[in-house]
């Protein structure tokens, strides 16, 4: 009777073991499907804002502002300020970090418009017009396929998510 007992508990025991690692193997599949279903819609929503402060920015530029530019001087240092301003008040209103755009010049990524990194125009804290940017690999794949591009970065500066919208002017 004591042999009887003691399988019967050893059976016991492994079926609660077996089950109890199901269970969490179980609850940690699902967990794993929710955190990247929520993941997912919470990039969504950030590229969708990032998408369309990009579109709102480009209509504060003129026209044909990137047709004009050929080199530094294309754009006087007043125009460019009043461009660094527009895009620090649409940056603030957006609650985002950075609004800028860039183009390929003389085989360099250039700024072509920024903001502050304080959104004080005054502090000077903005890229220049035509400063060569230090991260071009960033865009290489926007600019090779022409569709817009969404990722998530770390470099000097910290960790974001970018959208780059590329535009033939």
């Amino acid at each position: 009777m004591a042999g009887k007992w003691s399988w019967g508990l050893k059976l016991r025991t492994i079926l609660v073991l077996v089950m109890t690692f199901l269970v969490g193997i179980t609850a940690a599949t699902f967990s794993m499907v929710i955190y990247e279903r929520q993941k997912q819609t919470l990039l969504e929503g950030i590229d969708s804002k990032l998408l369309a402060v990009a579109q709102s920015a480009r209509t504060l530029l003129p026209a044909d502002f990137h047709d004009r530019i050929e080199n530094k001087s294309s754009v006087s240092s007043d125009d460019y300020l009043r461009i660094v301003d527009k895009y620090n008040k649409l940056s603030l209103k957006a609650g985002l970090q950075y609004i800028w755009s860039v183009m390929i010049a003389d085989d360099a990524l250039v700024f072509t418009t920024g903001t502050s990194t304080s959104k004080n125009v005054k502090n000077g804290d903005h890229a220049l017009f035509f400063d060569v940017h230090s991260n071009p690999a960033a865009y290489a794949e926007s600019f090779k396929s022409m569709e817009i591009q969404h990722s998530t970065f770390r470099d000097k500066w910290g960790a974001g998510r970018m959208v780059t919208v590329p535009a033939v002017d």
